[in-house]
């Protein structure tokens, strides 16, 4: 059986016969039978042919058209007609020619045990751990510094680094006249095993395949490295591999191991008759060749030549146990306890992105299975944060480009079944999504000269037939993090403002709580001129002990130079008012750093720095940070 007779075979269901045979009432059922069949003849596919990777092109909407792309080949096309890929070139073909003929005026919308795993991130998904710079036992931390592992013994003031191991970067980019340079490193992250025997690291980096997509030279890759770290005393490595694409996240439920990388396939690099120039790819030391196995789903409404790929390994040795590549998909995926949601472009008009689309992966299996997609209006979702799983509904935040809506979706039908169109004010975008339960958190803002002005939302989504929602009005700042503190608080960190600096250098942490009928801010902390982290998982966050620590560098305006400190901070709910507990010095530029509370001690990281402090969390005097420009230490 041709890989071309799948597509052919769907080609020939007229969805008006689908519709006489079957009202609207088993309309589901019908599209949950092409799911089940794609997914069905895509196995039959590898049973007969033992391919390597199966592409499958889905319909938009159910619709079995799937229009002029895949009935009509260009005669560039024709050389590659008897090509196993070839549903994927034309597909790629496609999205090129109209990537690359754009209109040009629009814009683009686009308690701890021995020798065993405690984790320290604020996980998205109880149960699903994220990975990250920094993980610990209760004897060891182990944190990922540039592109070194170091790990450290906890013991309060007396503890020391007792090993670390740095990853030597692999090839250099020539940059032309003789010059080369090595690849850049672009941050690294960590899983430890839940035996504490291995450490697993991700790293982002930029290489030397030569060719210029847009005016840039390089290539992004992916690296996985496995190190055994039975004795914190002697790292040893164990396994490496590379994908070629830009490393996005990665999640450990259940001892699954899941890698999530961008690749984007650019025209000039392309070359038909070398699949490994436009499919997913993995080098596990022989060179780059196809990821076996890898299931590749794309819709024809999709646009922009681009794959998310999801991978599994073992951790222990990096054998690769299932793969998956999403065409079309952009962004950061929701992960859930046994799901995994992936968003990318659903329709365009012109430049102009008018819906988004969400598909739903099973990952529990001995293969990723998709379940389902819905399409919604609008055209970015910003994040993970933006999407939630509960109940079998999955809640999402969508931005408009005027507004957002807010959309629930059942995850048996697909269908949306309860919204909240243009809640936003005219004209103001998405900043920050959470949910807590029945709870919704949403923080949208607008940037007026350089002044940023948003309500922050609460939303009771446990009926949804009546879904409400109350708003703190319009105030000064925005949150691109929002944390529930439990009994009715919400943190924001974001900007604030300030007549001497911009948003960007102007730190605001804001509490909030419900009042009657809507939503009032009670105190907050601010510092000024900072750079900070926006990445949610650059904070420690303890809501038991409502404890907050944050890196940062702060501008000494007098020597003209950043200087890296940590602080640490608690919320007192009783007087409703933040204590300032510990600020220290670290090197480096220290925007992106971390810190843990173990016992009595706050551990913080610079580059190739580390200090501890004893603090006192019954210290209840509420400090304010220094005013603008003024030294800190």
């Amino acid at each position: 059986m041709k890989k071309e007779d799948i597509f052919n075979a769907f080609e020939e269901l007229d969805p008006k016969f689908v519709e006489e045979a079957a009202p609207k009432a088993r309309a589901v059922a019908w599209k949950s039978r092409v799911w089940t069949k794609i997914i069905a003849i895509a196995a039959a596919v590898v049973l007969v042919l033992g391919c390597i990777i199966i592409p499958t092109v889905l319909s938009g909407d159910g619709d079995s058209s799937f229009g002029d792309i895949f009935t009509s080949v260009p005669d560039e096309l024709e050389p590659y007609k008897d090509s196993e890929y070839f549903e994927i070139i034309k597909k790629l073909h496609s999205d090129n020619e109209k990537r690359n003929n754009l209109p040009p005026s629009e814009n683009i919308y686009g308690e701890p045990v021995f020798k065993e795993s405690v984790e320290v991130t604020d996980n998205q998904t109880k149960g699903v751990e994220e990975s990250d710079k920094i993980k610990r036992t209760d004897k060891h931390i182990f944190y990922m510094d540039g592109l070194t592992l170091r790990i450290f013994s906890i013991d309060g003031e007396n503890s020391v680094e007792v090993d670390s191991y740095t990853i030597a970067k692999k090839n250099t980019i020539d940059v032309g006249a003789g010059m080369e340079l090595p690849e850049t490193h672009n941050g690294s992250e960590i899983f430890l095993s839940d035996d504490a025997k291995t450490v697993t690291v991700i790293s982002r980096m930029y290489g030397s395949e030569s060719y210029k997509p847009h005016s840039y030279s390089g290539v992004s890759y992916t690296d996985v490295h496995s190190f055994d770290v039975s004795d914190p005393a002697n790292i040893q490595k164990k396994a490496e591999l590379r994908i070629k694409g830009s490393y996005t996240s990665a999640r450990m439920s259940e001892g699954k191991l899941l890698v999530f990388v961008g690749y984007n396939p650019y025209d000039d690099q392309i070359d038909y008759n070398k699949p490994e120039s436009f499919l997913p790819v993995m080098d596990k030391g022989n060179g780059f060749e196809l990821i076996p196995d890898c299931d590749i789903i794309c819709n024809k409404d999709d646009i922009f030549p681009s794959y998310m790929i999801a991978l599994e390994f073992d951790e222990k040795d990096l054998t690769l146990k299932k793969s998956f590549a999403l065409y079309g998909s952009g962004g950061e995926p929701y992960v859930s306890r046994d799901k995994i949601f992936f968003h990318g472009n659903g329709e365009m008009s012109g430049r102009t992105i008018t819906h988004t689309r969400i598909y739903c992966v099973d990952y529990t299996g001995e293969s990723f299975k998709l379940l389902g997609s819905v399409k919604l209006a609008g055209h970015t979702i910003k994040n993970k944060w933006s999407m939630d799983e509960y109940e079998g509904v999955l809640r999402v935040v969508v931005k408009t480009r005027d507004s957002a809506n807010l959309y629930c979706v059942s995850l048996e039908s697909f269908k949306v079944i309860a919204s909240v169109k243009d809640f936003a004010p005219k004209g103001e975008d998405v900043q920050s999504v959470r949910f807590e339960g029945t709870n919704a958190y949403v923080c949208t803002a607008v940037n007026l000269q350089n002044e940023i002005l948003d309500p922050v939302f609460f939303f009771d989504l446990s009926d949804l037939n009546n879904i409400s929602y109350k708003e703190t009005g319009t105030i000064e700042g925005m949150s691109t993090s929002l944390i529930d503190y439990g009994n009715g608080y919400l943190i924001g960190i974001g900007n604030g403002t300030s007549d001497k600096y911009g948003p960007t250098l102007c730190l605001k942490i804001e509490v909030y709580k419900e009042v009657d009928d809507r939503v009032v801010s009670v105190c907050k902390y601010e510092r000024v001129p900072i750079s900070f982290s926006d990445d949610y998982k650059a904070y420690y966050i303890n809501r038991q002990e409502q404890l907050l620590g944050f890196g940062y560098s702060s501008l000494d305006e007098e020597a003209e130079t950043w200087v890296g400190y940590y602080t640490f901070i608690k919320f007192d709910s009783e007087r409703e008012c933040f204590v300032e507990l510990s600020t220290v010095s670290l090197a480096g530029y220290a925007d992106d750093q971390r810190g843990v509370y173990i016992d009595g001690y706050m551990y913080m990281f610079g580059e190739n720095d580390f200090k501890v402090e004893a603090v006192d969390l019954g210290n209840t005097a509420p400090e304010q940070p220094e005013a603008d420009g003024e030294s800190q230490e």
